[in-house]
């Protein structure tokens, strides 16, 4: 998804600093693609960042010799989880966004 919300941010940026003669493209329409996108890249570092603190804990207890796995009702489990999802559906809505401010400008 990394890719893919990089790939709109590029795009957006493309279409606002040299928009296309002869197409009308809602730049508002392209702020809010740029938001979700944005949203979407803080969500992934989160789940990045909440998955690193917790691997750590982990391996500091095997190093300690506890047998141990992953805490699944643990709050970093859970945020890590929820960020992934809510990342994965904030990239889709940015896409579906971008095809609804672009193509009807395409198609006039």
């Amino acid at each position: 998804m990394r890719l893919v919300a990089f790939g709109l941010l590029a795009i957006v940026w493309a279409l606002v600093i040299n928009p296309p003669a002869g197409i009308d493209i809602n730049r508002r329409g392209l702020l809010w693609v740029v938001c979700l996108v944005i949203l979407a890249m803080l969500l992934d570092l989160v789940q990045y960042a909440a998955g690193y603190e917790m691997s750590r804990r982990v391996y500091e207890k095997l190093e300690d010799g506890e047998q141990v796995g992953y805490p699944k009702k643990g709050f970093l489990y859970r945020l890590r989880r929820w960020s992934f999802w809510v990342k994965q559906v904030g990239v889709l809505a940015a896409g579906v966004l971008f095809l609804a401010v672009v193509v009807p400008g395409l198609l006039k």
